[in-house]
């Protein structure tokens, strides 16, 4: 038995003329665009207006609100609000979605390819039930679906589905297409919030995104920071890349810094930049102090040799040559934040630290070990046996330096 929506439909309230229709229309839009409209998450603002539609009199039973994204993972997101539960499902689509067969069917190819607008009865004698998505909402009841897609930057869409006897009416229709101009402006504002979030931290890392989203933007803006830096890179890659075409030589980087970048962020550290054949991470002792940062970092560096290892042994078997590589850890200070020309700036670390990091990076080939680490590292953690003492090139006294156990 379909739901009893408890508020006169708004066809029944249009026949007493357009002044009541109208102020109902723009009391949705007044909705949408209230202060809470930005800064209410996706999900929440989703569920609440379609309650305060169904309050309004729209027959709802199932809407969802799909944008498209720019993030590394994910193609797109859809909140689907469902009468009766009590949240809002959030679903991801990977960039390979686009190949799925239940895509090439569904209502979400029509809506994100061909724009506009689509309709479906689902009962009666226009029913058209012609793909897996539409027999599954008839399933559950459904006798009407309609789709728009609303204004946007990015491929945005709205879709609702209804149990009402008789489907969705024109006043129905007319007045979702009304709401979804507005829909469309509240939920860009969240998409493009959401990108530039997630633009920053792809780019930036997590906590330098978060500081220049929160207005850290000023060249010369810098903290003082205690952290072992991670540097890593590859031993031969100058001569290996002579060899590769471009894209392999882009396929190869990406595999190594995969391998690279799992192990930092697994034990908590936030990678900074990619130079080259080159990463620069930093496990900071703010947090958690500096013999768990130590830990964290000589247990990354476990984790990354054990990835290249297995990694090195499966390219062997394929008649691929094992790549060297080189992982340098040090403990200091630091100076973090931005540093550049005055409208194109870099959010790093520098410092003495940093160069004495990369000395000790250089000597991995020569002292014959994929990981050094110094003595300011080796004092805090346990598993490291010791390379005796270097020269670190411009540094006048020699360094204590120590390696994996295993290594």
């Amino acid at each position: 038995m379909p739901p009893d929506y408890g508020v006169p439909r708004m066809d029944a309230v249009a026949m007493d003329g357009t002044t009541t229709a109208t102020a109902t229309l723009h009391d949705d839009v007044a909705w949408l665009l209230g202060p809470h409209a930005i800064t209410t998450m996706p999900r929440d603002l989703v569920r609440d207006f379609c309650e305060h539609l169904i309050g309004r009199g729209l027959p709802l039973d199932r809407v969802a609100v799909t944008v498209g994204t720019v993030h590394p993972l994910v193609l797109g997101r859809a909140w689907i609000w469902r009468r009766g539960d009590t949240d809002v499902e959030l679903v991801e689509y990977p960039h390979d979605a686009l190949q799925a067969p239940e895509y090439r069917q569904s209502p979400n190819r029509v809506l994100f390819e061909d724009g506009g607008e689509l309709r479906r009865r689902l009962v009666g004698p226009d029913a058209v039930v012609d793909a897996p998505f539409y027999v599954e909402m008839r399933q559950k009841g459904m006798t009407d679906y309609f789709g728009l897609r609303m204004p946007a930057s990015n491929p945005a869409w709205l879709t609702i589905a209804t149990r009402a006897p008789g489907g969705l009416s024109p006043a129905d229709i007319a007045r979702i297409r009304a709401v979804a101009g507005a829909l469309g402006i509240v939920v860009e504002a969240h998409v493009t919030r959401e990108i530039a979030r997630t633009v920053l931290e792809t780019y930036l890392g997590p906590e330098a995104g978060d500081r220049v989203l929160g207005g850290q933007i000023t060249r010369g803006h810098y903290q003082h920071r205690t952290a072992v830096i991670w540097l890593c890179d590859l031993r031969g890659f100058t001569a290996l890349s002579e060899t590769l075409a471009g894209g392999a030589v882009v396929q190869l980087l990406n595999d190594y810094f995969e391998r690279m970048a799992a192990a930092v962020r697994g034990h908590g550290g936030e990678i900074l930049k990619f130079v080259g054949d080159a990463m620069l991470a930093i496990f900071p002792t703010a947090t958690q102090g500096a013999a768990a940062a130590c830990a964290a970092a000589v247990a990354a560096a476990r984790d990354a040799v054990a990835a290249m290892r297995s990694w090195n042994e499966a390219r062997v078997a394929s008649g691929e040559i094992a790549l060297r590589f080189g992982i340098a850890l040090h403990l200091g200070d630091v100076v973090y934040g931005n540093i550049g020309g005055t409208d194109r700036l870099d959010f790093t670390v520098i410092g003495a630290a940093v160069n004495r990091a990369a000395r000790i990076e250089a000597l991995t080939a020569s002292v014959g070990h994929a990981v050094l680490v110094s003595e300011t590292v080796a004092r805090h953690t346990d598993g490291l046996r010791s390379c005796g003492r270097h020269h670190l090139r411009d540094v006048p006294v020699a360094v204590d330096l120590f390696t994996l156990a295993a290594d």
